[in-house]
């Protein structure tokens, strides 16, 4: 689950020009990384965030996407 989720966050990087940070939304990432539970979801961001490959700044209004900062390794 890490490694799709990491690489659908990727693809969002690419796609906006390889610029920090990224505006993401949970509901099009799980999809994208075939993540059906959202308990499952959190975990592998909040583990990504502790490992050190991405910096997650959620966001907890329903109109704002989460921030991602993908960090170089």
């Amino acid at each position: 689950m890490h490694i799709s989720l990491y690489m659908a966050l990727l693809y969002h990087y690419l796609s906006e020009d390889m610029k920090n940070p990224i505006t993401i939304r949970r509901q099009q990432l799980m999809q994208e990384a075939k993540i059906s539970a959202r308990t499952s979801y959190n975990k592998c961001m909040r583990e990504l965030h502790e490992y050190g490959y991405i910096k997650y700044l959620p966001s907890y209004s329903f109109y704002l996407g989460n921030l991602v900062h993908i960090n170089k390794i």
